[in-house]
């Protein structure tokens, strides 16, 4: 969630992502300890998220959070020789620090350290899993702006994702790299603001893959996206609302699937 909630609040969140991508039919794949050709996944992911800002002074301006975020996935893939589909709880997302400044009465900087549990099913034998069965440290860091007043509202979000070996295959995902950024420009309406805008990310893997399981060698993956947004803000019942569709659609992908993905997402800040 990239909008916190003020100091002593709570913010619950439900999000649904639709994800269907494939890769090119004579691409050779590294899946759970196979080699696949003719690859695709549908992944349909139902996600609580919650965040908490706790109010705590960390010192020189800024403010400690904390959060979670449980995921449901059913996930299914298809390869040349079958097909293979899961459901289930997927890896749990803990974020024990988020350190937050605000820089001005409408500029913010968050600093974020997570870390995914492999808590989701993982079966070596399918190339379909809601988990991926290793652990992932994540810091990044993010900037925001918002503009009430003229509707405005402005974020960009990177970090790394660190990741240790999966166990079951002996396959180790090298570091990866992201950066995320949204603009949109709302207006009043229906009751609130409704804004329009657009979203991109870039996703780039700055280390091999290594291994026994490493069939295909080093694997970097890289992949651009990009797709609209429409958000709708109001106040409900005491509480803030906060709804987003998002869809983006990839381009300039390497040893990643193009896959396009459709967010929904719901948010109440108490």
């Amino acid at each position: 969630m990239a909008m916190l909630p003020s100091e002593g609040s709570m913010a619950v969140q439900f999000a649904y992502v639709d994800t269907q991508g494939e890769f090119p039919s004579e691409k050779v794949v590294p899946v759970a300890g196979k080699s696949v050709t003719q690859f695709a996944v549908d992944s349909r992911e139902y996600r609580l998220d919650m965040i908490w800002n706790t109010g705590v002074d960390a010192g020189h301006g800024w403010t400690y959070s904390t959060g979670l975020s449980v995921p449901y996935l059913s996930v299914r893939s298809a390869g040349r020789g079958g097909t293979d589909s899961a459901s289930g709880l997927g890896d749990i997302v803990l974020a024990p620090l988020i350190l937050t400044h605000g820089w001005s009465e409408h500029w913010r900087t968050d600093i974020r350290f997570a870390v995914h549990t492999p808590t989701g099913n993982y079966d070596r034998e399918r190339t379909a899993n809601p988990g991926r069965h290793y652990w992932t440290f994540e810091p990044a860091i993010g900037l925001y702006y918002m503009q009430p007043f003229t509707g405005q509202m402005f974020s960009v979000y990177g970090g790394m994702n660190i990741n240790t070996t999966n166990t079951a295959t002996d396959y180790h995902t090298g570091t990866q790299v992201f950066l995320e950024s949204t603009l949109t420009q709302s207006v009043l309406m229906l009751g609130g603001m409704v804004g329009l805008g657009i979203t991109g990310f870039a996703y780039q893997q700055v280390e091999g893959d290594s291994g026994s399981g490493a069939l295909e060698g080093a694997f970097k993956g890289r992949a651009l996206g990009l797709g609209p947004v429409l958000q709708y803000r109001a106040q409900l019942a005491g509480a803030q609302l906060a709804a987003d569709m998002e869809w983006r659609f990839p381009f300039a992908t390497q040893n990643r699937p193009d896959s396009d993905s459709f967010s929904v997402r719901l948010q109440l800040i108490y």
